[in-house]
């Protein structure tokens, strides 16, 4: 039989078979599916890179920790809006502009301002000095 199938040809459990979009998913919700982990993990990774070079998580205000993460999650629709630009074409048979390009465009213009309002030059991490010291103290009578 064919993977997730019974012998029968009836679907068995945790077919995905007939999945479309995953927006009814509880897989797909769970990140369960084959390749996700890797994507989230991606994303995850993506994010703290973002917070990093903003002077780690940290230093950033729970607004900015959101803007981080709408820039990421924004970020993904685009890359995904822009692969099906680019394997099905910006225009249609008939010659009019898709409608995945103008999304891909708008959510363009939005990351753009997400990047803006988070800054585009990297921070110094903010250090309390005299704690560092301390536990440098602690540290060098314990060691």
């Amino acid at each position: 039989p064919e993977p997730g199938r019974h012998t029968d040809g009836t679907f068995a459990p945790g077919n995905v078979v007939a999945l479309k979009h995953g927006a009814f998913s509880r897989r797909v919700i769970a990140g369960a599916l084959e390749g996700q982990e890797e994507a989230i993990a991606a994303l995850v990774q993506r994010q703290a890179a973002i917070a990093a070079d903003l002077g780690g998580r940290e230093n950033l205000s729970a607004l900015q920790a959101d803007l981080v993460r709408r820039y990421v999650e924004l970020s993904l629709i685009l890359d995904w809006l822009m692969d099906n630009v680019l394997s099905k074409g910006a225009l249609t048979p008939k010659g009019n502009q898709r409608a995945a390009l103008n999304a891909a465009l708008q959510v363009q213009a939005q990351t753009v301002r997400l990047a803006e309002k988070l800054g585009l030059e990297r921070r110094s991490k903010r250090v309390d000095l005299a704690r560092a010291f301390a536990e440098h103290e602690r540290g060098g009578r314990n060691g």
